[in-house]
């Protein structure tokens, strides 16, 4: 600094000064007038950044006072800066509480760290006294010593986002509502298969109280392993291929409930860029679905069962569209497989019987046009060349126009039973034939005795007289082929056999050979095929040698130009398939004799005859038609059954079966041996025959044998006279007579009037049954009419000498 020197007149005399050296003075000025202009500069800066947050800033001091704030404050809240500097911040909450509380939780003053740096969201009151929501960061602010000054707070109105977040949740609980209140089970899972969330059905399934407990969780923390590893692999596969895999059915089994039937839905979960990031799996729980159709298919089942073992099918045609649907029966019915053959009503019309064809179009149409069901049997022709018989119950469905939409029916396979029927016709048949027959077998052996008889007697008086003679023996000859023929007539009626005998057929038929070879013409080869261990029958051997020739007879008469004749035995069982279509048999072990040969064949009309009394298909005088209802007689007499295929020009073969017995060894048959000396006495018999002509000539045979005779024409005249006399030694009496008595009662009487009375009976008939009332004793040595003088002076003496029972 300087100053002048001045003279009195004012004049500068000079200058008088000091120098300083203000060196570090000038720089430190230099240094604050740039500090404060960094200070100013960085001041604008901050306020300039502070107030270009979009966030609302505010700092307030250590009592809550608003010190500081940017614009976006009063934006945020509605109140100016002069509002806000100075006052508290309770002033922006929605009541004092929530001050009190945030100023608890967020605004402690320590020495600790700040753990206030996180987010957190807290509700404010704008100035119009609406609430909002914000995401707030808090923090202390300290001094230079760490004290702490004030705090500082980032406010970002969240109130969108909030009011979002809020509508996705209600989103997500209305849809957790649904998905809550829907029968199947939803899960959803992330790519490590670990639940996200399922629906309440899921969850109860999965043991949990609450759909929210599955979260984090996986397979196997709510299954067993074994089951946990399916589900995992099913799930992975999906998410890996991105494929949906749609209502698919499986069972779930568990060790310790029921099995359940689940039909499953599995979809990829996907991203907005289209990244699969978890899957979602809906269940419908279908094992109710599933037992109701197998209850279905059950029914289902017993209904073709009993369709099939009563061999009934229904059948349903479509009107409109001609589509035909059978059940399994009626294809079993008609011997097709559905697998091959689609059906139609043509392959219905194809099957029935040509002859019933027309009639059963007839009777369709006709219900068609009366709107009424029908009823009607018809035959089907199989692709074998059977036939069967069915019965077959329509009904024709119409709609609200009255026009035919459908017909549904049923159709029995009533083979069977029209086969039974037929054969129990022909069992009425026989069996009136049978009594007919035996009735007129009766009386004409009765007949047959007398002049049989009278032959006899003239015999001995033209035996030296050769033409006399030759009449007698040519008439005898006659009335002894009537006999005969009586006697096969009088087989095919009889229901049992007296001479039941072991017989081993094999044995019998070699002993035949060479009377079975006499009986056929040379040009017919005879074969033998015979089991080496043909089982033992109980038979009349007599009765089986007569049926052997008639069939070996017939067998040569069906082969005039020659052929082959093969006799063929063999052990067989019976079974029930065989019996269902052969009632009058039962089942069980059979000896077979198979005769089959290469002859003229039988049609089909004629074998419904060929078992009838005097029906033949021989020539006039060729044949008697008793042959073959003999056989029939004694395969039925021995609870045995025959059957006969034939065809025309094709042959026959008749089968014979006879039941086993359990005896070990064949009786030896003892012919009886008779001697020429006919056998007399003088013993006093009664005999009884309403047969006047009978009756005298038994009375003149056995006196001319020396015995006394008493004569009777019916029980009543007997009784009286066993009454009046007891000196009689024998009662012979016919078994049918008049009068309400037959011979067995009669003898029954006489013997509780002389118990020592010896009883022989004659018969023209057998009795159907013998052992009735005790009464089989008197058929011991039942003699068969007509009987000839030898056999009556024979039968009575054995009688007579026979010792009494003790």
């Amino acid at each position: 600094s300087a100053e002048a020197e001045l003279d009195a007149k004012g004049q500068v005399l000079g200058y008088v000064g000091t120098v300083t050296d203000i060196s570090e003075i000038k720089a430190a000025e230099l240094a604050r007038l740039q500090t404060e202009d960094k200070l100013a500069r960085s001041k604008a800066e901050f306020e300039s950044m502070f107030n270009a947050i979009p966030d609302a800033v505010m700092f307030a001091d250590t009592e809550r006072r608003i010190v500081m704030n940017n614009p976006a404050v009063s934006k945020m809240f509605g109140y100016s800066d002069e509002e806000l500097i100075g006052n508290t911040t309770q002033m922006l909450y929605p009541d004092k509480q929530s001050f009190i509380d945030q100023g608890k939780l967020r605004f402690r003053i320590g020495p600790d760290p700040d753990p206030e740096q996180d987010p957190y969201e807290v509700q404010y009151k704008h100035k119009d006294g609406s609430t909002f929501w914000t995401e707030t960061i808090g923090t202390q602010v300290k001094d230079v010593n760490g004290n702490t000054i004030g705090f500082i707070g980032l406010f970002r109105d969240i109130s969108r986002r909030k009011k979002t977040e809020e509508a996705l949740q209600e989103s997500q609980k209305m849809l957790q509502l649904v998905l809550n209140s829907i029968p199947v089970r939803v899960f959803w899972k992330d790519r490590d298969c670990v639940y996200l969330g399922c629906n309440q059905n899921f969850a109860r399934d999965a043991g949990l109280e609450s759909p929210e407990q599955i979260i984090s969780k996986n397979d196997f923390e709510l299954s067993w392993r074994e089951q946990a590893e399916l589900y995992r692999a099913d799930d992975q596969q999906v998410m890996q291929s991105g494929a949906s895999k749609l209502n698919y059915e499986e069972p779930q089994t568990s060790p310790d409930g029921p099995p359940l039937w689940l039909r499953t839905s599995k979809l990829p979960l996907k991203d907005l860029d289209g990244n699969i990031f978890g899957i979602m799996g809906v269940y419908e729980d279908i094992t109710e679905r599933k037992r109701a159709e197998e209850g279905i298919h059950e029914s289902e089942q017993r209904l073709a069962e009993a369709q099939r073992m009563a061999h009934i099918g229904n059948w349903e045609l479509d009107l409109v569209t001609d589509e035909l649907l059978w059940s399994e029966e009626v294809y079993r019915i008609f011997e097709i497989d559905p697998r091959k053959v689609r059906i139609t009503q043509q392959n219905f019309f194809d099957a029935v019987h040509p002859d019933d064809l027309e009639q059963l179009k007839a009777v369709f149409a006709e219900s068609v046009k009366n709107k009424t069901p029908y009823n009607i049997e018809h035959r089907l022709c199989m692709a074998d060349g059977s036939v069967k018989y069915v019965q077959e119950h329509c009904e024709i469905i119409y709609d609200a126009q009255d026009q035919p939409l459908r017909s549904v029916g049923t159709i029995q396979d009533i083979t069977e039973r029209v086969i039974m029927e037929d054969t129990l016709r022909r069992s009425q048949k026989m069996e009136a034939i049978g009594q007919l027959s035996g009735g007129i077998a009766h009386d004409f052996n009765n007949q047959l005795a007398v002049v049989i008889g009278y032959l006899d007697f003239l015999k001995n008086y033209t035996a030296n007289d050769e033409k006399p003679s030759l009449w007698v023996d040519t008439a005898s000859k006659a009335t002894l082929r009537c006999i005969d023929l009586t006697r096969q007539l009088l087989t095919f009626t009889r229901h049992q056999s007296k001479n039941k005998t072991v017989v081993n057929l094999n044995t019998t038929i070699m002993s035949l050979q060479t009377m079975i070879a006499r009986s056929v013409t040379p040009r017919i080869e005879v074969q033998y095929v015979l089991a080496d261990d043909l089982s033992h029958v109980k038979i009349d051997p007599g009765e089986f040698h007569d049926t052997i020739l008639n069939l070996v007879i017939n067998a040569r008469d069906a082969m005039p130009s020659g052929g082959k004749l093969l006799i063929e035995t063999s052990n067989t069982h019976l079974e029930e398939s065989y019996i269902s279509l052969n009632h009058e048999i039962e089942a069980g072990d059979y000896v077979q004799l198979k005769l089959i040969d290469t002859g003229t064949g039988i049609s089909t009309e004629t074998l419904k005859h060929i078992f009838e009394p005097f029906f033949t298909t021989k020539p006039e005088g060729k044949g008697t038609g008793l042959g073959l209802p003999m056989v029939y007689g004694f395969v039925k007499r021995y609870g045995g059954h025959i059957k006969i295929n034939s065809e025309p020009d094709k042959g026959t073969c008749i089968c014979i079966y006879l039941p086993c017995t359990a005896a070990s060894k064949p009786a030896t048959i003892v012919e009886n041996v008779q001697t020429t000396a006919l056998p007399t006495g003088s013993e006093s018999i009664l005999i009884v025959d309403d047969e006047a002509a009978l009756l005298n000539l038994t009375n003149h045979h056995l006196t001319d044998l020396g015995y006394r005779t008493l004569l009777a024409e019916d029980a009543t005249q007997a009784l009286k006279i066993l009454a009046t006399n007891k000196e009689i030694d024998m009662l012979f009496s016919d078994v049918v007579m008049p009068g309400g008595m037959n011979g067995y009662e009669l003898a029954q009487q006489a013997v509780e009037m002389q118990p020592d009375l010896k009883v022989l009976l004659t018969s023209g008939v057998t009795a159907n049954d013998l052992s009735i009332n005790g009464m089989a004793r008197f058929s011991a040595h039942l003699l068969n009419k007509p009987y000839r003088r030898e056999d009556l002076a024979q039968r009575i003496r054995l009688v007579l000498d026979e010792k009494s029972e003790v």
